[in-house]
């Protein structure tokens, strides 16, 4: 929370889904090329520490205007560098994007990154 009495404000870019060990992804970039679509990409960083190619994706969007999040689990490995949520509920909005990976045994996790805010074509 930023701000001052009355005048509180989330800081979107200090929200954290997930706190964890595993080395997270980096080089983010996130777009929306067409209608209820958003996608983001990074850098495939697989066997830098813990990282691993079968790491699985785990987006969470949230639409401030709605007050709605939409997420996403699987569907992405680490090393495909890129994923596009489908969010028809969501076109013409702006959202705050977040990411981060689990393991393929699901025994280790990521601290989320946000990975921007962008507008849903």
């Amino acid at each position: 929370i930023d701000g001052e009495y009355p005048a509180f404000q989330i800081n979107y870019t200090r929200v954290v889904l997930g706190i964890g060990d595993l080395l997270n992804v980096d080089n983010l970039t996130s777009h929306s090329e067409s209608a209820g679509r958003f996608t983001i990409s990074w850098r495939d960083n697989s066997n830098e520490g813990s990282a691993r190619a079968t790491d699985q994706l785990f987006l969470a969007l949230y639409c401030v205007e709605l007050k709605q999040w939409g997420a996403k689990h699987a569907g992405s490995q680490r090393n495909s560098c890129n994923f596009t949520f489908e969010v028809p509920s969501f076109s013409g909005k702006s959202v705050e994007a977040y990411i981060g990976f689990l393991s393929a045994d699901a025994r280790f996790v990521t601290t989320s990154l946000h990975a921007g805010s962008g507008y849903i074509l």
